[in-house]
């Protein structure tokens, strides 16, 4: 049903851009050697790719599963050197930041201590 429908809307679409072109010429000598049976290899490998697809469909459940379970155990480790490195940056800027406010309210809270004062 789908194929009959989209050779419709080709047929329909290459009609409107070349009233010359006739898609049922073009696509005669492909559907000849498709029902002639000298297209084995057409016919065969749809079903050989579909059984192949189910075939790793059905292994990778059971990955997601194994993968899901390694995780909720906390052995899957993550390496991210870019972000672990921006963020020790980060960190070292925030504990600067941190001391340089507390000296500075040091400072301003005790004006008259001879040693910050």
């Amino acid at each position: 049903m789908l194929l009959i429908r989209t050779i419709s809307l080709i047929s329909g679409v290459t009609s409107v851009l070349n009233r010359d072109f006739n898609m049922w010429d073009a696509v005669d000598p492909f559907a000849r050697t498709v029902l002639s049976g000298g297209a084995g290899e057409v016919v065969r490998e749809p079903p050989t790719r579909a059984l192949a697809y189910l075939n790793t469909m059905a292994r990778l459940s059971g990955r997601v599963d194994d993968l899901v379970s390694r995780i909720d155990r906390g052995q899957v480790a993550v390496r991210t050197p870019d972000v672990d490195r921006r963020l020790r940056a980060i960190e070292r800027g925030i504990g600067r930041a941190v001391f340089a406010s507390m000296l500075f309210a040091g400072v301003l809270l005790r004006p008259t201590d001879q040693v910050l004062g």
